[in-house]
Formats: C-alpha cells, structure tokens, sequence
C-alpha cells in the first residue's frame, strides 16, 4: 500500500501489515537489497518516488544490452531491435515460464530487425539473440 508522507514521497507498507514497509536502508546504491522494516513516515530509507515513463516516442522506454537496443518497452505490435551485426542470427523470446514461444532465424542486412508481437499475449518476455545476454521486454 502506498503512504503518501508528503514531498511526493511515499512509504510503501506491507498489506495487512501496517507496522512494517519497504526500507532501502542507508546509500541508495544500485542493486542494493530492501528489507521489511518498523514503519516510521520519518525514516528517509522508506521514502519512494514515482516517475512515469509513458512517452513512447522517447528514447528512456528503451532497454540496452550491450551493443543491442530494444524498444519501445513495453511493445504493443512491434518489437525494434537495432545494434544487431549484420547476417545470420538466431532469435528466441521465452516468457516467464521460460517457455520458447518465438524461435527463428533471422538475417539482418541494415542492423535493425522488427519483430512482430501482436500475437503475444499480454506480459513479461525475455529475448535472446544468438549468445547475446537475456533482455527484458514487455508487451502490453
């Protein structure tokens, strides 16, 4: 449940538990842990903010891999992968189950490849190009 404590910060608290909330504790680091703590509007380590990413035309929905870009994200009908050298590759998108539910060849001549998703249902999906690392996706 978010708590607004003001500022346009909020304290996430855990449901039917309303002593305890989300706590980054001290820092802010990048992939730091989080911890259910004693709920205090005080605490700066329980403060969250909310930005909005909607803008579709913008470059921030993007997701970067290494040398490959996907975008936009989440993709309704479309998904853009660019960055890809061009020839022969192989592409998988696994959802969460980790089930393959696209698995082909594709052969890129201008480093760009739109791949249609209008038929994945609504979720979380992960991409693979050759032995490229896992990226993210969503569709919507």
């Amino acid at each position: 449940r978010k708590v607004n404590v003001g500022g346009n910060n909020y304290r996430l608290e855990k449901r039917n538990a309303p002593k305890y909330s989300i706590d980054g504790r001290g820092g802010g680091a990048n992939r730091q842990n989080v911890y259910l703590w004693t709920s205090n509007n005080n605490n700066q380590n329980q403060h969250w903010q909310f930005n909005s990413i909607n803008n579709r035309s913008s470059n921030l929905d993007a997701i970067a891999d290494g040398k490959i870009l996907v975008y936009p994200n989440p993709a309704s009908n479309t998904l853009n992968i660019s960055n890809i050298s061009e020839g022969s590759h192989s592409l998988k998108v696994m959802n969460i189950f980790g089930q393959v539910v696209i698995d082909k060849t594709i052969n890129i001549v201008s480093q760009e490849f739109n791949l249609d998703v209008e038929n994945l249902a609504t979720g979380m999906y992960l991409l693979k190009v050759d032995t490229q690392s896992i990226i993210k996706f969503a569709v919507e």
